[in-house]
């Protein structure tokens, strides 16, 4: 059973929007999508935000050529298909295990790398075999191969009575905690197929098997559900039966990685969300983490190096979004690297800036505040972009804090006691 995504988030998509309108130059596309006109200024002046992009550590692949086949059926309706020769990518091979085929790693690949580009076919949902003959790279020993491909077990079924056929990738096998994922990468999407990229989710050491997880490409899989998972992982949910069929926190784990298919099926299920994704947007650099406290499940920003006062501890951009919108965003957190998906506190993890509209900041909303705080914001004029810097010495692993009120401006009217400790605490903060 293979799967791909012809694209990914839509941006109208993030936001619940059926299709896009045109955009206005000083919004993100997705907040364009919803406001036809930009929004209210900030107190420091206009400011165009910068929407989301994939970021990729290597250079993605040339474009993968388009795909062209015919597809004959016989007298009892059976699509016959002889696909071209595929020629394997670099670092990819495949191989037997317990279950079948499955695809490794002929070479290394670092987290963010772009294994390959593929593509996929559009073939009729109905019954059919394709041929396939698959090439080893010439880095790699070894003969031509011959497999048959069902159209059924080796597709992703979409709209309008159509299947995604894959080549050498139909052989990836599923994983609940998977290598690799398909980001927005769509070289082109017709009435033939499409190409995509596949990405490296982690550290991939050669020998280990490539994987992707199914359920984030079919929204219910009647025709290939696994009734008993054997990825064996220490997140395995224990069988995999499609998207549909994950828990509610499930769903939201995964929404910013789920083809638009799904997406589209979900927001049926989901009329009245309308949603943003930050997780495109940069995470903690160098020098800093967001650290998981398990006992309160709370979240802090610490450093992970010394940084002496007036050090630029980080730069940042804010996005400014409408109050309706909730907003989505996937992080690491240290000392265990575990991924959390949230939707943001709209009071604690944003900054009512009136007019309807919130500015959130992505990984820095989890800095916690203090009276006596060790980082002040300096923003840059005009713009939504702006630095944190030491305002005194911070030692490695000590937690960053910031005064709220230097950039809140009351406009929630809401009141937390603070226990930051100080002594000049001010006790109960506004915002």
């Amino acid at each position: 059973y293979q799967r791909r995504v012809h694209g990914g988030f839509c941006s109208a998509m993030d936001t619940g929007v059926s299709e896009c309108p045109p955009c206005s130059e000083d919004l993100p596309h997705a907040m364009a999508a919803t406001y036809a006109s930009p929004p209210p200024s900030l107190a420091k002046g206009s400011a165009k935000g910068a929407p989301p992009t994939a970021h990729f550590k290597s250079a993605p692949p040339p474009t993968a050529a388009k795909p062209k086949i015919n597809i004959p059926a016989t007298e009892d309706g059976l699509c016959n298909v002889d696909l071209d020769v595929v020629p394997l990518p670099r670092g990819i091979k495949l191989g037997r295990t317990p279950y079948g085929m499955g695809v490794f790693a002929s070479r290394a690949f670092k987290k963010g790398d772009v294994l390959y580009r593929g593509t996929y076919h559009l073939v009729p949902d109905r019954r059919g075999k394709a041929k396939l003959q698959v090439k080893p790279h010439p880095d790699d020993n070894g003969e031509p191969q011959e497999f048959e491909l069902d159209f059924h077990v080796h597709t992703v079924q979409v709209e309008n009575g159509r299947r995604q056929l894959y080549t050498f990738d139909a052989f990836m096998n599923h994983s609940c905690d998977p290598t690799t994922y398909t980001p927005v990468t769509t070289q082109y999407d017709d009435e033939d197929g499409g190409a995509y990229d596949t990405v490296a989710l982690r550290d991939i050491a050669e020998g280990d098997q490539i994987t992707c997880d199914y359920a984030l490409f079919e929204w219910d899989c009647t025709d290939k559900n696994i009734d008993v998972c054997g990825c064996g992982s220490a997140i395995c949910r224990g069988s995999m039966h499609g998207f549909r069929h994950l828990t509610p926190a499930q769903q939201l784990a995964n929404l910013h990685r789920a083809c638009p298919e799904v997406l589209t099926v979900w927001h049926k299920h989901h009329p009245d969300m309308r949603y943003f994704n930050l997780t495109g947007r940069a995470g903690p650099p160098p020098g800093v983490a967001i650290r998981y406290h398990q006992a309160s499940e709370s979240f802090s920003v610490v450093a992970t190096r010394d940084f002496k006062a007036g050090d630029t501890l980080f730069v940042n951009h804010s996005a400014l979004l409408p109050d309706n919108v909730d907003v989505l965003y996937s992080f690491e957190s240290v000392p265990d690297g575990a991924v959390h998906t949230k939707i943001m506190d709209k009071i604690w993890h944003s900054v009512n800036r009136g007019g309807g509209m919130r500015e959130y900041y992505g990984w820095d909303s989890f800095c916690n505040h203090s009276c006596d705080p060790n980082s002040e914001s300096r923003w840059e004029s005009g713009s939504l972009q702006y630095a944190g810097v030491a305002l005194r010495d911070i030692n490695d692993g000590e937690e960053i804090t910031c005064d709220y009120s230097t950039f809140d401006e009351e406009l929630d009217g809401s009141v937390f006691t603070c226990a930051c400790g100080a002594a000049n605490c001010r006790v109960n903060i506004r915002g």
